[in-house]
């Protein structure tokens, strides 16, 4: 366990409201082209991704690339996950975007196709918006209207909860979170409050 500390110590904890990404680290230039070539040309895919309907996997990748997660492979005492092997090399990603809230341990099925609703989730989780989500009824109508009251997911790109994605639709919707602000906690203790703040996204 000694070996996930210094893991823990770059994590974004979702609902303590602090960000996993780098208050020092330099705005990104987001390059020209549609969504999919931006989000590649900036190195947010992890090898193939499936054209028709994108994976939990793949679209997990992308978002722990988004935020800047190192998806470092490395041993730890028990699996946090049932159906991903440590070899896998998703294993790393997942166990990051766990560890800070954005996805549940346990199952995670990488191999099914990701839906809007999870691809919801997942955004707004990792930048910071579960306490708001939750606040609107959790997963997964609290997240979707949270994203689309937000503007976290631009309305062009909304989809019905239950609609898998396909490589450009995913890529919309990285492209769009990558640009809206990090909700950010004011203070701490009982009754925290959050703010989203607009000089620092992922």
């Amino acid at each position: 366990m000694k070996k996930l500390l210094t893991i823990f110590m770059t994590i974004f904890f979702v609902n303590m409201g602090i960000s996993c990404v780098s208050a020092e680290a330099e705005p990104v230039k987001i390059p020209g082209g549609n969504s999919l070539e931006r989000i590649t040309a900036l190195g947010m895919l992890t090898g193939q991704i499936s054209e028709k309907n994108v994976t939990r996997g793949e679209f997990a990748h992308m978002v722990s690339n988004m935020l800047k997660l190192s998806a470092v492979k490395y041993e730890s005492e028990t699996g946090m996950f049932k159906d991903i092997a440590k070899e896998d090399e998703i294993y790393g990603a997942a166990v990051l975007l766990a560890s800070g809230g954005v996805i549940d341990t346990g199952y995670f099925e990488p191999d099914r196709p990701v839906t809007y609703s999870e691809a919801a989730k997942m955004v707004a989780a990792g930048l910071g918006y579960t306490p708001e989500a939750n606040a609107k009824g959790g997963y997964p109508s609290g997240y979707i209207v949270t994203v689309q009251s937000r503007n976290i997911i631009k309305k062009a790109h909304v989809k019905r909860a239950d609609a898998f994605l396909a490589a450009e639709e995913a890529a919309d919707i990285i492209s769009d979170a990558m640009t809206a602000p990090l909700m950010v906690s004011k203070n701490y203790g009982t009754n925290p409050e959050y703010t989203a703040d607009k000089d620092r996204t992922a």
